[in-house]
């Protein structure tokens, strides 16, 4: 009797580890398929004609991420291209007193702050479309 319990839980044991395998792959290959048309860049820093870095991101010796200066990222219509960090963060914008901060935190939290930003190639320099930020 005990042998036969036995043999019910490998047999059950087994299936279930064969199940949770085969679950894995399915589970791999589908969020490669979501993000196939994404060129990933991490760990790796990749240059432009003008010396400008794109990609994703970049992981450094003391595993702080540092981002490109031109940022992969899909774009209205599913569309790939990069965005300008300097855009993407609104540098030129940034709020210069505690007041202004106070106002450009209000706007971002009540998403009134809704705009679009170009879109580009890999060079930076062809706008190819539009990325909406919310």
């Amino acid at each position: 009797m005990f042998n036969q319990d036995k043999k019910k839980i490998n047999l059950g044991l087994k299936f279930l580890l064969t199940f949770i395998i085969i679950g894995s792959i399915f589970s791999i290959n589908s969020n490669f398929k979501q993000n196939e048309d994404v060129e990933y860049t991490i760990g790796k820093i990749n240059y432009n004609k003008n010396g400008e870095t794109y990609g994703t991101h970049i992981i450094d010796s003391n595993r702080n991420s540092i981002e490109p200066e031109l940022i992969q990222t899909i774009g209205r219509g599913k569309k790939v291209g990069y965005v300008k960090k300097r855009d993407l963060y609104d540098c030129d914008n940034q709020p210069k007193t505690p007041e202004e901060a106070v106002l450009y935190t209000r706007k971002r939290n009540f998403n009134i702050f809704k705009k679009t930003i170009p879109l580009y190639d890999k060079e930076g320099i062809k706008i190819i479309g539009r990325f909406e930020i919310n």
